[in-house]
């Protein structure tokens, strides 16, 4: 029998309602909303942190050295005809020296967390400059 990431990663009722409330605030903010989850490597449940951030470059800061994480964003972009937009997206964190099995575990996740949370678009990326250049690439 072949187990699929959707049977192996799981969402707890707790993890469930923060990122209920994460997403429904994120609408009426004019400013970039972010959240970091990971995976708990005994478990493999997904898990939201508690803090909201408000800007990449703090993102970037927070997000470990040698270890995944996933960061569900939205950031407001103005559109050609002036109006605010403010797409949701995932940034799938996987700096190098990161371990080969860390690297597959989160990789494997990817797609279910993706689905699981509703965003638009997935990003990866391996660096703080690729962090911050996600508002750019949103922008355009």
């Amino acid at each position: 029998m072949e187990i699929t990431s959707s049977s192996v990663y799981k969402f707890s009722d707790e993890t469930n309602a923060k990122l209920r409330k994460f997403r429904l605030s994120t609408s009426r903010k004019n400013e970039p909303q972010a959240i970091i989850l990971s995976i708990d490597r005994q478990t493999f449940e997904v898990i939201a942190e508690d803090e909201v951030y408000n800007s990449l470059s703090d993102v970037a800061d927070e997000l470990p050295d040698g270890a995944p994480r996933y960061v569900l964003l939205s950031y407001p972009v103005k559109r050609h005809d002036g109006s605010l937009s403010s797409p949701y997206v995932m940034l799938f964190w996987s700096p190098e020296g990161t371990s080969p099995a860390l690297k597959m575990q989160y990789a494997g996740a990817t797609q279910h967390v993706a689905k699981a949370t509703g965003v638009i678009k997935t990003f990866d990326v391996s660096d703080e400059d690729e962090v911050l250049e996600v508002a750019d690439k949103l922008a355009a």
